[in-house]
């Protein structure tokens, strides 16, 4: 028998995520206030899966949407689809980057605290906006209940029906309202307490980003006064040359050689020779 030897598998073939947790990091959960409430939003807004997602991102910054996946054992056009709806809120937020050799992106998604506890404050306050009217509403008016069906009316829907069930015909009973009251009091109290939390984890984190952004102002100022101050060194660095350069040049000034202008010759004209003509009168008297 020949025993088939294993292949080995390449640096390419290896699974780049094949440990998760170590690729994940650990992430940072004392710095982020209300994650509960945080988690609950994700969960209201996709289900258990925005919350396995919400709790991932928690604590950490640009987390590659591949790693998330493989840590769900979820396929990435799900991951995808639960952190696109997660977005749409303003819950989470992403940068991407392009892959040179495959030609496609990747996403890298942080989860937005401040977005997220506000949802979560306009969630509490819808509630507790809706709780009031039901108790301003029993305060004010009477409600009647058909036991067997387990509906309950108000008394104007009651009077139009002669007070009996317009399912069973069983007549109504009048509703006990000041258990409902006490109930939704409870409700009320519960839902304080958590908006007074939210409010406290809101002012922490309204801190951190205002700290953050003076950090910011303070690091760009420094900068610009460094740049300034690395120009001015230049241009007096230059200025110190340049004087240099005159006072070498009036120190010793090059020696020039005066040119002397010559006047042109003057080009000597010949003289014509003269012949001169004796007369025929002179001849004769000789």
């Amino acid at each position: 028998m020949v025993k088939k030897i294993p292949k080995k598998k390449s640096v390419s073939d290896k699974d780049p995520f094949e440990n998760v947790d170590a690729s994940l990091g650990s992430g940072n959960l004392k710095n982020v206030p209300g994650i509960e409430f945080i988690v609950k939003v994700a969960e209201g807004i996709g289900g258990k899966p925005s919350r396995d997602v919400a709790e991932i991102l928690l604590g950490r910054h640009n987390v590659n949407e591949f790693l998330i996946a493989k840590k769900l054992n979820l396929t990435i056009n799900q991951i995808r689809n639960i952190l696109y709806r997660l977005s749409d809120f303003g819950v989470v937020s992403f940068t991407r980057k392009k892959d040179k050799k495959k030609g496609w992106y990747t996403y890298f998604w942080t989860i937005n605290i401040l977005r997220s506890l506000e949802v979560a404050e306009s969630k509490v306050l819808k509630s507790i906006q809706g709780l009031e009217k039901q108790k301003s509403s029993r305060e004010k008016k009477r409600f009647y209940r058909c036991v067997p069906c387990q509906i309950e009316v108000s008394e104007e829907n009651a009077l139009l029906s002669n007070f009996s069930c317009t399912e069973c015909g069983e007549v109504y009973t009048l509703s006990e309202s000041n258990k409902i009251l006490e109930e939704i009091n409870n409700a009320l109290k519960i839902l304080n307490s958590e908006l007074d939390k939210i409010n406290n984890a809101l002012t922490i984190e309204r801190s951190k980003i205002d700290k953050r952004i003076v950090a910011k102002d303070k690091s760009d100022k420094r900068k610009k006064s460094e740049a300034r101050r690395v120009k001015r060194e230049a241009n007096a660095a230059i200025k110190k040359a340049a004087k240099k350069v005159l006072e070498r040049k009036t120190k010793s000034p090059s020696k020039t050689k005066k040119v002397v202008k010559k006047s042109p010759k003057k080009k000597s004209v010949p003289k014509k020779k003269v012949n001169k003509k004796i007369s025929k009168t002179k001849k004769s008297k000789k």
